[in-house]
């Protein structure tokens, strides 16, 4: 994949394409050029240039604000809001977060209501307001058990046991470790959990929990808009505590002992449930159902499951997302379109409908152009979509830039070293299974 330098020369010539926005521009394309701006502010921030980012931030809501953009002007508000307050700057953040709150409570946005109240408490609690922490959290956690958001609901019970009284802290921990049973999470999260509840169940000889750090918020969902999902800033993060136990069996203290004794803990029909039965003795009031989950089924659980990748067919000859051969995809108006790879070993025909247009002589080749749009391994399947939908309405300058910028991508991958042509062929050919999918999937629909 392009580093950041390259990903950043993409979006500077993105947006220096993009049409000037007055107001006879339809709301579609002010819509994509405010996510466009949006997206290149959350990059700046990965580069160090918060005024920068904070200025195109305010660009992409003033755009926002034009044409009603609600959701999307809570999403810019939020991210702006995570740099200010990593900044420092806590009560201006809580400003925008609250901002923020308002557009998504207006707009049923429940998911990003769960989010932005997580960030608030997390803020809360950097200013040491552990009362006002406690009181966000339960909102985030009220919003999230209404969806039935699991997984970030685990995360959200874990940053609230640092807010409240012991007995409350470990329901919390407990409830969310029995949850990993039934939902899949990180495996570090889960083991993490398991370290916390270990020391707040143990006996006196057990170390002391170690004091709140700045945990990880849960992140919003991100809005769909503009040429790619805008990019949610990371929060701020928390690293997980060490905990160091005394003797063989991880402490000496009065802590749990799971029955079976040490020779079942690798069998799960026996742990699981006996953990299950635990877990349920130290949770005092549940802030979620447990009735909604169906009976634990130890071979069935996240925590013993694994799943293997997904196969993909090889790349190879003729591609299609239809059935068939080359003369039914002929006879159905298709055509083949030869995709070279940037190491030069390698070629596909790729069938096709799709065409990009050529205005004028001096105007790139519009085969030349799609073959290297289909070949590209900086855009995603649906922002190559997006261009080929919108193609018509390209002015020849735009085509020019286009064609410029793929053209640099292929180049710069073919001057690589040839240690990395292997390396890169396998990029290709997940992007155009990737594409192939998605076209799957339009002619399905």
């Amino acid at each position: 994949m392009l580093g950041i330098p390259q990903v950043q020369q993409h979006y500077e010539r993105a947006l220096a394409l993009a049409p000037r926005i007055d107001d006879t521009t339809e709301q579609g394309v002010v819509k994509e050029v405010a996510a466009l701006i949006h997206n290149h502010a959350d990059l700046l921030v990965q580069l160090g240039d918060i005024p920068r980012a904070l200025d195109l931030w305010n660009q992409s809501l003033e755009l926002k604000e034009k044409i009603g953009d609600v959701r999307g002007k809570a999403a810019t508000l939020h991210n702006k809001a995570q740099v200010i307050a990593q900044q420092g700057d806590i009560p201006r953040a809580l400003d925008l977060w609250n901002q923020s709150l308002e557009l998504q409570e207006k707009i049923g946005d429940v998911r990003g209501k769960a989010a932005t109240l997580a960030y608030m408490a997390w803020a809360a609690g950097r200013e040491n307001d552990h009362p006002r922490a406690a009181k966000l959290n339960r909102q985030a956690i009220e919003a999230l058990v209404k969806i039935s958001a699991w997984p970030d609901l685990v995360t959200v019970m874990d940053n609230q046991a640092d807010y409240v009284a012991e007995a409350e802290s470990r329901a919390l921990v407990a409830q969310a470790l029995w949850l990993t049973l039934r939902v899949g999470v990180p495996l570090e999260k889960a083991l993490n959990l398991c370290a916390e509840l270990l020391q707040k169940t143990g006996g006196p000889e057990a170390p002391p929990c170690p004091p709140s750090r700045c945990r990880r918020p849960v992140h919003p969902p991100r809005p769909r808009r503009g040429p790619s999902p805008p990019r949610r800033v990371a929060g701020p993060g928390r690293r997980p505590p060490h905990h160091r136990h005394s003797g063989p069996g991880g402490r000496r203290g009065g802590g749990p002992r799971l029955a079976g004794g040490a020779q079942g803990l690798l069998d799960p029909a026996r742990t699981l449930p006996e953990l299950d039965r635990l877990l349920r003795s130290w949770v005092g009031e549940w802030v979620f159902d447990p009735g909604q989950f169906p009976p634990l089924d130890p071979q069935a659980s996240p925590a013993f499951a694994f799943t293997p990748p997904k196969k993909r067919p090889k790349v190879e000859g003729d591609l299609c997302p239809l059935g068939g051969g080359p003369e039914e995809w002929r006879t159905q108006g298709l055509r083949p379109l030869t995709i070279r790879y940037f190491s030069g070993h390698k070629e596909v025909r790729l069938w096709t409908r799709n065409r990009l247009p050529s205005p004028a002589p001096e105007a790139p080749d519009g085969d030349e152009l799609l073959a290297l749009l289909l070949g590209s391994v900086s855009l995603k399947a649906e922002e190559k979509a997006r261009v080929i939908d919108s193609a018509d309405q390209l002015t020849l300058e735009q085509l020019t830039g286009l064609h410029q910028t793929l053209s640099e991508e292929r180049d710069k991958f073919s001057e690589l070293d040839p240690s990395h042509f292997t390396q890169m062929d396998a990029m290709q050919d997940e992007a155009l299974l990737d594409w192939l999918e998605s076209e799957g999937e339009a002619a399905a629909g």
